[in-house]
């Protein structure tokens, strides 16, 4: 039986002028799930990113390279002989906008204010987050679908897709998507 397994981009740059950039905590965070992912042994993984620059070099750090060419490794690279797809349905919603769009009365960085945006996104029957929902589970199904016999598949996309595939893959509702808060396995 093939695994699939669900990884979310490293941390991109929130305050940079290209927010698309993997900070150093992202690039750190890449490292480490290369390593994990080492230990899952995957076989052959076919490996599937978004189009944004954050989910591409997440994939190309966990597999033994960056963006810069200069051999930054996480180990999932040992013998990994990954093949790697680009699909745009797995690119994230765009978070600017839903806040600014539901949360105008919310002042930028204000606590809770991606929640709050999202929680009404979500709830607007005319909103496009069912949509943006459909897109990533199509994504998800054919990612499924077409791989290959024997082989293991890894999506690196964003925390909303990554959340959306979860949903999909455990029966559960569009109140389950909410954005939850991790703690970084870093510092």
């Amino acid at each position: 039986m093939a695994r699939i397994v669900l990884a979310r981009h490293g941390q991109a740059s929130a305050h940079a002028e290209d927010y698309d950039v993997l900070s150093d905590l992202g690039r750190q965070q890449a490292r480490l799930l290369g390593s994990a992912l080492s230990a899952l042994k995957l076989r052959e993984p076919v490996v599937v990113t978004g189009t944004l620059k954050r989910q591409i070099d997440t994939a190309q750090i966990i597999f033994g390279a960056n963006a810069e060419g200069d051999g930054e490794a996480g180990s999932a690279a040992e013998g990994a002989g990954a093949e790697v797809l680009r699909d745009e349905r797995f690119n994230e919603y765009d978070h600017r906008r839903v806040m600014a769009d539901y949360t105008p009365d919310m002042k930028p960085g204000e606590a809770g204010r991606l929640d709050r945006a999202m929680a009404l996104w979500m709830a607007d029957a005319q909103s496009d987050f069912p949509p943006f929902m459909r897109r990533v589970i199509a994504a998800y199904r054919e990612f499924v679908d077409r791989l290959p016999e024997g082989r293991d598949g890894l999506i690196v996309s964003s925390g909303g897709c990554v959340r959306g595939d979860l949903r999909l893959a455990h029966g559960g509702q569009a109140g389950g998507f909410c954005r939850t808060r991790s703690r970084s396995a870093i510092g």
